[in-house]
């Protein structure tokens, strides 16, 4: 099964564009969160940020202002 035929309910890691989807937060917005140093559920690969989408889920649930 290829990268492309995975539900991102599925995936561990999910790119920003996806996090955004789910989240409905706003690109400016989720750069600032991901490079917080007290974002826990950012990965990055050199440039590119990944989201572990357990985390970010169970963050979003915590959040009371954005």
């Amino acid at each position: 099964m290829s990268t492309a035929e995975v539900k991102t309910e599925e995936k561990v890691l999910i790119t920003l564009k996806e996090a955004r989807a789910l989240s409905g937060i706003g690109e400016t917005r989720m750069y600032k969160i991901l490079n917080s140093p007290d974002c826990t559920f950012s990965v990055r690969f050199g440039r590119t940020h990944m989201v572990h989408r357990e985390k970010f889920i169970a963050w979003l649930g915590t959040v009371k202002e954005i």
